[in-house]
């Protein structure tokens, strides 16, 4: 099955019991489930601790035992370390069966920002954020053609307990809004998403195989401000990119790293497809 389908079906498994499941306990969701459906192979052990230079792991139990093991670094947010046993809940689902001796998740390989980034990474985390933030759910709480600020996605980060990150990437998979997320620190551009209206319309930051691009001055972003206090502030056009924008600025001293949510006016000629985004109440009305 795709990483879709199993999310799908373990949300109907949930919300049979408990419409009001959020945040979801993954652990013991990954427990109960894998002993009903996989008895003798299923996830028997789910511990965290400081795992230098990774952040999840699936391992088989030791020769001579079944059953499987998922370890979490926890020395993450609690937000990260739901999202990462979920993603390994995923590899257990997903990928068990083609690895046999395990697999280690170093940040990188989880959010896409190395080389070594796989395929079956993606499916991980495909399956983690559709399980732990269901579309049709999450769209209740922001809609398809808003422009949320940093404290709009931290109340729904907190319904769903997860990172304000995840929360951030998973509004941009649907949303109709033209948005650019910018991962900054030390002054320079790491990495940049842009949402497909936004992409469409040529507002995006070129990140990879190019000279580090320095933040631009006198915005938020270049400032020094205090860890988790989010800022919202508006720019003339040629700040950010050609057009005019909101920007939306919360730096993460854990990381210490910067997030940058720019909003850019909407456009009625640039459309977006919202209802061929993949919607669990979509696909399984008729089932």
């Amino acid at each position: 099955m795709t990483p879709e389908r199993w999310a799908f079906d373990l949300t109907k498994v949930l919300r049979a019991f408990n419409a009001d499941c959020y945040p979801i306990d993954v652990a013991k969701l990954a427990r109960e489930y894998s002993a009903q459906r996989f008895p003798g192979d299923a996830v028997t052990a789910i511990r965290g601790g400081d795992i230098e230079g990774f952040e999840g792991m699936l391992k088989p139990a030791p020769r001579g035992r079944s059953g499987w093991g998922i370890f979490y670094n926890d020395t993450t947010t609690e937000g990260r370390q739901r999202f990462t046993i979920a993603h390994e809940f995923g590899h257990y689902l997903l990928h068990r069966l083609d690895f046999p001796d395990g697999i280690e998740c170093s940040t990188e390989d989880m959010f896409g920002q190395g080389a070594e980034y796989r395929e079956v990474e993606r499916q991980a985390n495909v399956f983690a954020a559709t399980l732990l933030m269901p579309l049709d759910h999450f769209r209740e709480r922001i809609d398809a053609n808003s422009q949320p600020d940093w404290n709009d996605l931290a109340k729904v980060a907190q319904l769903y307990g997860v990172s304000l990150l995840a929360c951030c990437h998973r509004w941009m998979e649907y949303t109709s809004s033209r948005s650019c997320l910018v991962t900054s620190r030390d002054g320079y551009i790491l990495t940049s998403r842009s949402t497909d209206a936004a992409f469409r319309s040529g507002l995006y930051f070129k990140t990879k195989n190019v000279v580090p691009v320095a933040v631009p001055s006198g915005t938020l972003t270049a400032m020094d401000l205090a860890p988790g206090v989010k800022h919202s502030v508006s720019h003339r056009a040629g700040v950010w990119l050609s057009e005019s924008c909101v920007e939306c600025t919360v730096s993460a001293s854990a990381y210490d790293t910067t997030y940058t949510l720019l909003h850019y006016p909407q456009r009625s000629n640039v459309s977006l497809a919202v209802d061929a985004v993949e919607d669990m109440v979509d696909r399984f009305r008729s089932s």
